[in-house]
């Protein structure tokens, strides 16, 4: 039931997924879905937290703070590109999230962080890095957004280098500044 619902919303967006459609789908009425779970919001918890059994980490020295930064938000943006259309689901999850935190908080801490500073540096990556994940632009690239006939003179000037870019090379950027950013703060 959990797979045919992934299924579903990564083809149709999560709103496609209903009970009596994932019913239809398998052959069963709707009612007959609520005797595995009591709601629609705990199946797209369970589908929140199969997803996060997809997230693979690469292994890093514990030393190696900002590889385990990087390995960690690279595998996190790795389901979001397997799964666009149900992606968000993993906030739901009720299982799965805390080891990602605790990986992260951990890098932070093993990299000097400590007390409020570790906690404003790891909301601040959150803050930052999930909700292009969460809403991941829908136009294929930069390039379709900015447009070589704009009014501005600096937005002419630099529209055609937007098609040189992905929007993964954007969000590549916006880690690599961040953690550079953490560098910078940790030897003040």
């Amino acid at each position: 039931m959990v797979e045919r619902a992934i299924e579903l919303a990564d083809a149709d967006g999560v709103e496609a997924v209903t009970m009596r459609r994932l019913g239809r789908e398998l052959g069963v009425e709707a009612m007959a879905l609520y005797t595995h779970v009591r709601s629609k919001a705990d199946l797209l918890s369970a589908v929140g937290s199969r997803i996060l059994t997809e997230l693979e980490i690469e292994p890093r020295e514990r030393a190696d703070w900002r590889g385990r930064i990087e390995t960690v938000c690279r595998a996190w943006a790795a389901l979001r590109a397997r799964h666009p259309n149900s992606f968000a689901l993993i906030y739901r999850a009720d299982t799965g999230v805390v080891p990602v935190t605790e990986e992260l908080m951990d890098a932070l801490l093993t990299a000097g962080f400590v007390g409020a500073d570790a906690w404003l540096a790891y909301q601040t990556l959150v803050f930052f890095l999930d909700p292009p994940l969460i809403h991941w632009p829908q136009v294929a690239s930069p390039g379709e957004v900015w447009r070589l006939d704009s009014e501005g003179q600096h937005l002419r000037e630099l529209a055609p280098y937007a098609r040189e870019f992905s929007w993964d090379d954007v969000w590549e950027n916006g880690l690599e500044l961040f953690l550079d950013g953490l560098e910078a703060r940790l030897r003040r």
